[in-house]
């Protein structure tokens, strides 16, 4: 039917069916696919998200260093576009990413960072994930082990 927008979010939607399903190379495929089609609309919020996404299936299948170079790229759109919720989401991520490598002390800092954010614009629910996290995260460091993710 020709309309770009709604294959890009057909294909996003199934990318997250397949990661869902632990199916990787799918959802990366599919992911991959969407993101060529959202970047061709020059929807930059449509774009941090699916990039975001994709970060997500990267971590699933525990590849953090994957996950975070694709939460630095979703970083840098959402604040140009002002998205503050989509940044607190983008450092928390990397954050978390951080935290599964046993990089204690930097996940600290972007899950510090996500966490004012979170508070900032009211997402209780995240806010209070992180808290718990960070003082896992903190404890660790302090025991100069690894982080508990």
């Amino acid at each position: 039917m020709g309309d770009q927008e709604d294959e890009g979010n057909a294909l996003y939607g199934l990318g997250t069916v397949y990661s869902r399903q632990g199916d990787v190379e799918q959802a990366v495929e599919c992911h991959e696919h969407a993101l060529s089609i959202i970047r061709g609309s020059g929807d930059r919020l449509n774009e941090a998200r699916v990039i975001g996404d994709l970060g997500n299936v990267y971590a699933r299948a525990g590849d953090f260093r994957r996950a975070i170079g694709c939460y630095e790229r979703q970083l840098v759109i959402v604040r140009e576009v002002g998205d503050r919720g989509g940044e607190a989401k983008a450092l928390w991520n990397t954050g978390w990413a951080l935290g599964a490598l046993g990089e204690t002390a930097q996940a600290i800092e972007y899950g510090e960072a996500g966490l004012r954010l979170f508070d900032e614009v009211g997402d209780e629910k995240n806010a209070a994930k992180a808290r718990g996290q960070l003082a896992q995260w903190r404890q660790a460091a302090r025991n100069g082990g690894d982080a508990i993710s």
